[in-house]
């Protein structure tokens, strides 16, 4: 019996490091695909929705941003429980890069969501000087999570042609 312990031990390795591997590629990418969905669908309420719309009118009128702190703060915590369990998506190797871009997608959504938080928690009666730096700041982010999402979204495309995974788009 002592013959096979260095086989199955062998096989066990193999097994072990099969099942630590990752997803497939195609599981890998529909994940990272489903995870962006999800997070776009949350960015588009409050970028170019009804809340978007309701938060920017605010805004612009010099308005108490209350009724914004709840839903805005709701949205933050969503995307930063996102990213932490995208963190833990497994992957093959060759899907590194892929990951790193997703990763970094939601970092750039977490950073405006929490500036807009920031921005709703400003006190009624909030000065110029108090809004202004927020702006720059949400500008900013805005335009880093565009990049990023595009960034994204190529590099998504360009997994899935190389690994001849059909995926199906909208629109």
């Amino acid at each position: 019996m002592n013959r096979f312990a260095p086989l199955l031990l062998a096989t066990s390795l193999g097994l072990l490091a099969a099942c630590h591997s990752g997803m497939s590629n195609r599981d890998y990418l529909l994940e990272n695909v489903a995870s962006w969905n999800g997070t776009v669908s949350m960015v588009e309420q409050w970028t170019n929705g009804p809340n978007g719309e309701s938060f920017h009118a605010s805004l612009q009128d010099g308005k108490s941003m209350q009724q914004h702190r709840f839903g805005l703060k709701n949205a933050h915590k969503e995307i930063a429980d996102r990213l932490v369990f995208v963190q833990q998506f497994t992957h093959g190797k060759d899907a590194d890069a892929l990951h790193q871009n997703l990763l970094d997608s939601l970092k750039s959504t977490e950073h405006m969501f929490a500036v807009m938080e920031q921005l709703a928690a400003l006190p009624d009666g909030y000065s110029e000087e108090q809004v202004t730096p927020l702006l720059q700041t949400l500008d900013e982010a805005v335009t880093k999570m565009d990049e990023d999402m595009q960034t994204l979204s190529d590099a998504q495309d360009a997994f899935a042609k190389a690994h001849r995974i059909h995926l199906q788009t909208s629109g």
